[in-house]
């Protein structure tokens, strides 16, 4: 009898393991609500669905998180199997990350409430009068520092997008940079109406597309499968 019993715990415990394995990825992103939203529980958002797709088709399988930008940031450069998305890729980057495949392009301008007449600005130099959020790690942050902005200065830090809306809505900084297509949806989630709200200068050089890419250090075999699932995945 008490070989019986413990030949079930064996087949018991061998029939949990594999549901019990942990996935071997992880997948990481920030809020940006439409494109990464938290929903049900659950990472989800146009762009969530399309790297979904992509694991998918590649026959992996990867744990869903979001956080802010610097801690998925931070995660993708320092650990291996770790998928960010959506990273625009710039020249620092480049070589920080494997670059599978754009999955989104977006444009972004300077966004004010219309009630602040002190930022209805017509250049960048203006900009450097007034108090922008802005996400740390951020490629908009990396190139504002670079035009010649300063954190505690002009630059505000928010976690992420949201909490830059909210900055601006509740008057606590003059513009954050936003892509315009955003509007209606920052308008609802910060219960303004979208006529207080005013695109008041685009900025072309941060007209970029947003990447899906993988930590550095991943086995090369299983960033080929990420790459050839892509092209599998976004083939017209």
């Amino acid at each position: 009898m008490k070989g019986l019993w413990c030949s079930a715990l064996v087949c018991c415990a061998a029939a949990a393991g594999p549901a019990a394995a942990k996935p071997a990825m992880l997948a990481v992103t920030e809020p940006m609500p439409v494109f990464q939203v938290m929903k049900n529980g659950q990472v989800s958002g146009s762009n969530t669905e399309l790297v979904r797709q992509v694991l998918a088709q590649a026959e992996l399988k990867a744990e869903f998180q979001m956080y802010p930008w610097a801690r998925a940031y931070s995660l993708a450069l320092q650990q291996p199997n770790v998928l960010i998305y959506a990273i625009t890729k710039t020249t620092e980057r480049e070589a920080l990350f494997h670059w599978i495949g754009p999955i989104a392009s977006f444009r972004l301008g300077f966004v004010r409430l219309k009630g602040n007449q002190q930022a209805g600005i017509n250049t960048l130099q203006d900009a450097k009068q007034l108090t922008i959020a802005v996400q740390r790690q951020d490629s908009t942050f990396d190139w504002l520092i670079s035009q010649g902005f300063a954190e505690q200065k002009q630059l505000v830090l928010a976690a992420d997008a949201e909490q830059s809306w909210s900055l601006l809505a509740n008057g606590k900084v003059d513009l954050i940079v936003e892509n315009p297509v955003l509007l209606p949806e920052l308008a609802r989630k910060t219960d303004l109406a979208l006529q207080q709200l005013e695109l008041v200068l685009m900025i072309p050089e941060l007209e970029r597309q947003a990447y899906l890419a993988v930590s550095k250090s991943t086995a090369p075999k299983t960033v080929e499968k990420l790459k050839q699932a892509y092209q599998q995945v976004v083939k017209p």
